[in-house]
């Protein structure tokens, strides 16, 4: 499955502000706090009780909450944006698909954006629970889901088994000795289907990215060869990779972006309603930043949508690793590996309906 990453982003507020707004929230909506974790369930996006968020440091301007509930995020941006009288952006990533925001200020949600060109909103009679495929908010209920059709299952595993990246090492696999099922079924099936000069390119910058590995990632990276890394070691290799990922962005973009097979059909926004968004957009954005390069960002289409989110955050100060994250994808990083990439969750607040 692709990846289906989402993060609410709060402007100018500090931490404490925005977990005392979220505690209020809650308990207008007949919550009360508990230490009890959300079910594996609600983690993947269900709604259900408890319900939990992740609430960071402020960074560059902005405070960032992951929430196990991505049914309901929506109404807790809107809220925030009311009660602490600001900005409030939700971003998700749709099935590596296409990425999609929406801008609250306020307590009115003044804008959104989708980059296929397409949404269906919230308050569409086809979105229910059926529309949640994979532990994520399928953004187009018409589209069938991939669980429910085992012989795209079967391709995809197909696609993973011919796979190969011959790359001195790669973010793709913990190890050259991975096995296929750790790979990312549509992450594969997408690679398998590019023309070979794009996984020559894959294999060029990796090389280049080696060549320029730090001592210490080097020694690492020997170990995992050799089988001898501890989990700190593997943990440590793998954020440094992680952080690598802006510059495969943007060199896989630029020279593949005409040739690249898009996941879904897409029907990308104008120059024209481009800047109708960034209309909105424009207060938010960085000093420095141009229309023309926030135009050009937004307009871009990459195979993996994710890479494409992770170019368009830093335009508005926020940074590009949420691309990747949601309340779900935050378990699969130790917090020392997002202190390291500059990402700092200070609170975690749990909920439960009153009984």
């Amino acid at each position: 499955m692709g990846s289906f990453a989402n993060s609410l982003h709060v402007r100018g507020a500090d931490t404490e502000a925005v977990s005392s707004a979220i505690r209020r929230i809650m308990q207008n909506n007949g919550f009360v706090t508990t230490d009890e974790a959300p079910s594996e369930e609600a983690i993947w996006g269900m709604s259900s009780s408890p319900r939990a968020m992740h609430v960071s440091e402020a960074s560059d301007g902005w405070v960032t909450v992951l929430d196990s509930d991505l049914m309901n995020m929506s109404d807790l941006g809107l809220e925030l944006s009311r009660l602490l009288e600001t900005y409030v952006i939700l971003f998700l990533v749709n099935d590596s698909d296409s990425w999609h925001y929406q801008l609250f200020y306020a307590g009115g949600d003044i804008d959104s954006f989708d980059s296929s060109g397409e949404y269906v909103d919230e308050g569409d009679d086809e979105f229910d629970d059926e529309s949640l495929a994979h532990g994520g908010l399928r953004l187009f209920p018409n589209e069938e889901a991939a669980s429910d059709d085992e012989d795209a299952e079967d391709e995809a595993t197909d696609d993973i088994e011919a796979l190969e990246l011959d790359g001195p090492f790669n973010p793709f696999l913990d190890s050259e000795d991975a096995e296929a099922d750790d790979i990312d079924p549509a992450m594969a099936a997408r690679l398998a289907s590019m023309p070979p000069e794009f996984r020559e390119h894959i294999d060029q910058l990796f090389a280049a990215v080696q060549q320029d590995m730090p001592d210490d990632m080097r020694a690492i990276q020997l170990k995992i060869d050799a089988n001898t890394a501890t989990a700190e070691d593997q943990a440590k290799f793998q954020n440094w990779l992680m952080q690598q990922m802006p510059m495969f962005v943007q060199e896989l973009s630029e020279a593949f972006a005409s040739e690249l097979e898009l996941g879904g059909e897409t029907n990308p926004p104008s120059e024209e309603d481009l800047l109708e968004h960034l209309a909105f957009l424009r207060p938010l954005l960085k000093p420095g930043v141009s229309l023309d390069e926030a135009v050009e960002v937004m307009g871009e289409l990459s195979v993996f949508a994710e890479m494409a989110l992770a170019k368009f955050l830093p335009l508005v100060g926020i940074n590009p690793l949420h691309a990747y994250l949601s309340y779900a994808y935050r378990q699969d990083h130790t917090t020392e590996e997002l202190d390291q990439a500059g990402i700092r969750f200070r609170d975690h607040l749990k909920f439960k309906t009153a009984t």
